[in-house]
């Protein structure tokens, strides 16, 4: 926004009031807040609630209460932590003199208009400082924007809350450029400024449409300037602390506006697919390249599919330096895997969701199991992290879906582990199981009970505000004892990182197999002839057909050789395709090897690779998970 305000001839200045904020409370705590603790427990809400509304707030009782049971996607929070728990009143003090003192400090009569955004938390903390800066100065306008203020969100919060004078509603870009224009023109009336919650003469809240005018050419975005941020980093003293960037390549999804996968709430009212030129890109990575920072986190919500024949390949000729992050679809190719990794994008947020078809269709993810396991195996072979979970708690789930899955976990063991966990599905805002509960089996929906213990309104605005929702099935029961034996299989997965591997070496004589699984049926197998052709046409998936036409396996016993390589756990049976499930290596696979290095040295090589994405994974999917 700040590009486009200096645009339209305005100065602007931006004060990132999370670093001072962090430093007063100090930074470990802070992430503890703002990464570890699930969004729906509300707690960094909780901390400027009180301020926001000038009354004690009972939360930390009630959440100590709330059942472990609900549907969440954590299981509930009587699991807060004891030391977060015993230091929240100190914690909400230093909260409401933080915000004080940023009242005190700043001339807020200098600027026609402040802009203040929640996206995660941020809400209490917002009304209570445009409550100060309103009480100090009554003249100076406030407007409130962010994802929580999207469609009837902002509505409710520009009714509730008079310290705020305007709400964007959406996109603000185009928004905020008529608002200028209109302000500089001395209006009193703000009609027609689509997506724009205002006040009239009386202080009612007028609404002109739940929807602004969205930005139809990326490239017409100016190019985000992150140096004001960089600068505060440093005089707070958080400088030499690795940072990661963001980079917006596209807006929407297009996957979404095709099939929405039914428990999604990401883009509210945009799911419409935009994205910049590849030249465009391309630039903005330059100009990311030029501050002090080796991470970038791409927050766009898939991967635009073009760019893999005009983007990527451009960012795998150039050298960056830079390691990237994106969320993709999980159909991806063996070819594009490595390219993402030839462009330097070295962990990827695919969407994976569960490893049975069933489940896939009942998502509506447009994706089957055995992509989803090819996917890992490609990952593997190219040295990409994946960042993925299993949901649960949806209507019509059945006992064998996780079983089966729990027996599968074994057999691909040597691949990723969900690093996300499994978790109950959460019901977000604008996703279809929220919109249209009856069609997914659930019933009386209503608002996240932290809500309650935050905002002090009945349950009827707490719907109209709240993004995070509970509910109940009409007839459905959780398998509550095969989802427990699948997080157990999982949890031997997630152990068995860096340990466990299934490799293969293809030799003109013969195939190499190094099976380190602990269900391994021997450590070392060699395979030939017939069992070889079979292993290998496996490699992608093959169907039974696809084998009984395969010229090199005409006049032999495929089938004989798919059902040894089956019972030796080398194939699985899946989606009515056959999958060889080990890694493929060869010597360009790893950085160290050579023509001349022997399979042992690439074995111990793939399982230090394994055991380095374990740890970098401990240290990241917090912040990616959101």
């Amino acid at each position: 926004l700040q590009g486009v305000i200096e645009q339209a001839g305005h100065t602007c200045r931006l004060t990132y009031a999370n670093i001072p904020f962090a430093r007063r409370i100090g930074l470990e705590t802070y992430e503890v807040i703002c990464r570890n603790l699930p969004p729906e427990c509300l707690f960094g809400e909780y901390l400027f609630a009180s301020a926001a509304f000038d009354r004690e707030i009972d939360y930390l009782d009630r959440l100590q209460n709330l059942d472990a049971h609900i549907n969440t996607s954590t299981g509930g929070y009587t699991a807060l932590p004891d030391w977060l728990r015993k230091d929240a009143g100190r914690l909400e003090a230093q909260a409401q003199g933080f915000l004080q003192e940023l009242a005190d400090t700043v001339d807020w009569t200098a600027y026609d208009l402040v802009g203040l955004s929640t996206t995660f938390q941020q809400t209490t903390a917002c009304l209570a400082l445009a409550r100060r800066i309103k009480e100090q100065f009554p003249s100076t306008r406030i407007i409130l924007g962010g994802a929580n203020c999207e469609a009837d969100m902002g509505v409710e919060l520009h009714h509730r809350f008079p310290q705020v004078d305007f709400v964007c509603l959406g996109e603000g870009e185009r928004l905020i450029a008529s608002l200028l224009e209109r302000m500089d023109a001395g209006a009193e009336s703000f009609n027609g400024i689509a997506g724009l919650a205002w006040r009239d003469r009386n202080g009612e809240t007028v609404v002109n449409g739940l929807r602004p005018e969205p930005v139809e050419k990326m490239d017409d975005l100016p190019t985000p300037d992150f140096h004001g941020w960089a600068d505060e980093l440093k005089q707070a003293g958080f400088g030499s602390i690795p940072q990661a960037l963001p980079w917006q390549t596209s807006r929407g999804c297009w996957y979404g506006a095709r099939e929405h996968c039914i428990f999604c709430g990401l883009n509210g009212q945009g799911l419409r697919f935009r994205s910049k030129s590849p030249d465009r890109a391309l630039a903005e990575l330059r100009a990311l390249m030029a501050y002090d920072t080796k991470s970038v986190y791409s927050v766009d919500c898939v991967l635009d599919h073009r760019y893999f024949r005009s983007l990527l390949p451009q960012m795998a000729e150039i050298d960056h330096g830079l390691m990237l992050f994106f969320e993709t679809r999980p159909t991806l190719t063996r070819p594009q895997v490595r390219l993402l990794q030839a462009a330097g994008i070295l962990w990827i947020q695919p969407g994976i969701e569960s490893l049975n078809t069933r489940s896939l269709r009942r998502m509506q993810k447009g994706v089957t199991a055995a992509q989803n396991i090819l996917l890992l195996k490609y990952a593997a072979e190219c040295g990409v992290g994946v960042l993925w979970n299993i949901l649960y708690g949806f209507a019509g789930e059945t006992a064998a879906e996780f079983l089966e899955m729990a027996a599968m976990a074994p057999l691909i063991s040597h691949l990723q582990a969900p690093s996300i966990g499994c978790h109950r599905v959460r019901l977000d805002r604008f996703s279809p199981m929220q919109t249209n509960p009856d069609l997914f089996g659930l019933a009386n929906v209503r608002p996240y009970p932290t809500y309650g213990f935050v905002f002090p309104f009945e349950e009827e605005a707490l719907s109209r505000m709240a993004y995070y929702f509970t509910y109940d099935y009409r007839d459905h029961v959780v398998p509550e004892e095969a989802v427990a034996a699948l997080k157990s299989a999982i949890a031997s997965w997630q152990n068995a990182a860096g340990e466990a591997a299934l490799l293969y070496i293809d030799r003109d004589d013969g195939v190499n197999i190094y099976d380190t699984r602990g269900c391994a049926a021997e450590a070392r197998q060699r395979l030939e002839g017939v069992e070889r052709l079979v292993f290998l046409a496996c490699d992608c998936g093959a169907t039974r057909r696809s084998l009984q036409e395969n010229p090199a396996l005409q006049g032999s016993d495929w089938e004989r050789s798919v059902s040894d390589l089956v019972s030796k756990k080398l194939v699985v049976e899946l989606d009515d395709k056959f999958i060889n499930i080990a890694v493929r290596m060869s010597p360009e696979d790893l950085d160290d090897s050579s023509a001349n290095a022997s399979d042992e040295d690439r074995l111990m090589s793939y399982l230090e690779r394994m055991r380095l994405m374990r740890y970098q994974i401990d240290r990241l999917k917090v912040r990616s998970a959101e």
